[in-house]
Order: structure tokens, then sequence, then C-alpha cells
């Protein structure tokens, strides 16, 4: 999604950038709950040629990740050339990030790219599938829940999305595959926004 932001750049130079804003990206979570999204309702996307690219499109903007034209001033990095040709980031700032996003489960993060315009002629059996109990797990700062009876049952809201599911889990082991994937692999795929529907 960020690799635009050094498109001018050879690869050799964008790889480690990207490296490196990604170490220092306060959104774990929330790139983990988008993936974990798609990645439940990927078979209903592909039959209507919605990509991850463009799932991500719609669906940064509900969870307050910070947008790609934005990001660096955002978050004080500078790109800067070297005397020698190359270049450097630098950091001039360390804003504090507030993240006061109400709970959202995986319905409710659908909805929303919808009623932007997500361009999805048959919602309806993703709507069903997200709607199912058994996805029910797929949340984004979901409150504590305590049972009676279960005094130390623990909340795994800040934990990253794949420790809300089970272990053997088909959409967990699948979302691990997605969200560990290394950046390369990303890189590798081409640059996010140059397909139709994205913003420049």
């Amino acid at each position: 999604y960020y690799s635009p932001l050094f498109s001018q750049l050879p690869q050799k130079e964008r790889s480690p950038f990207m490296t490196i804003l990604w170490q220092h990206d306060p959104f774990h979570n929330e790139w983990d709950f988008m993936c974990s999204v798609y990645s439940s309702i990927r078979t209903y996307f592909e039959q209507e040629n919605v990509t991850l690219q463009l799932w991500i499109h719609y669906a940064v903007g509900h969870l307050g990740v910070i947008r790609r034209d934005n990001y660096m001033t955002s978050f004080g990095w500078n790109l800067v050339q070297l005397p020698n040709g190359t270049h450097d980031l630098e950091r001039t700032a360390l804003p504090l990030v507030q993240q006061n996003l109400q709970p959202m489960n995986g319905l409710c993060l659908f909805t929303k790219c919808l009623e932007n315009g997500l361009p999805l002629a048959n919602p309806h059996p993703v709507i069903a599938k997200l709607s199912d109990p058994s996805y029910d797990m797929i949340w984004m700062n979901k409150r504590p829940h305590r049972q009676q009876g279960h005094a130390g049952q623990t909340d795994n809201s800040e934990l990253g999305v794949s420790a809300l599911f089970p272990r053997n889990h088909a959409v967990a082991a699948e979302v691990d595959g997605i969200a560990n994937l290394p950046l390369s692999h990303w890189i590798q795929q081409g640059d996010f926004g140059t397909e139709s529907g994205f913003s420049a």
C-alpha cells in the first residue's frame, strides 16, 4: 500500500525503506484485521475480481490507518538525498498515535466499505458468511467479555487478530500466512494503487 511513496527509487533502495516504515508502523493490528476479514471472504471477492489491493483501498480509512499521501508527514519521516546520489530516511518527529476506534467486527468493516462504494454486485453471500457466529471472532478493539465463573478469562483484543482464533482454526492459519509473508513478497506484487478504482 505504501510502496508508491518510493516509486521513483530503484528496488534496492525501496525495499529497505519499506522495511523501516513497517518496523515503526503503529497499525500492525489493523493490518492483521483487514487481512483476516479479506481471507475469510476471499472466495466471494475473487468471483467479482475484488483484489486484496482494492479491499485495502476501501478498508484503511475505517480503521484509522494513515492514508498513503499523508503517511510520511504524519509520522515525521523525510526522504533525503545523500551527496553520493543515494537516499536515506530520516525521522524528525515522533508523534503520539491515539487510536480511539470503537469495537468493530468483520461484518461492520465490510458494510462500511460497501457504503463507500466497494464494487461488489452481490454482497449477500459475504454478509451471510460474516454473520455466521463461527466468524464472530474476527474483531478489532473488542471489549473484554467475562462470563460468570470465568474470572480469569483474558481479553485478547490487543494481541493481534490471530490471537482471537483457535490455534487450529482454518481462517487463523490462512491469516497467519498472509500477515507473515515477507515484505519482499508484497513489493514484488507491484505497486498498490495503479489499477482502476484507486486514487493517485
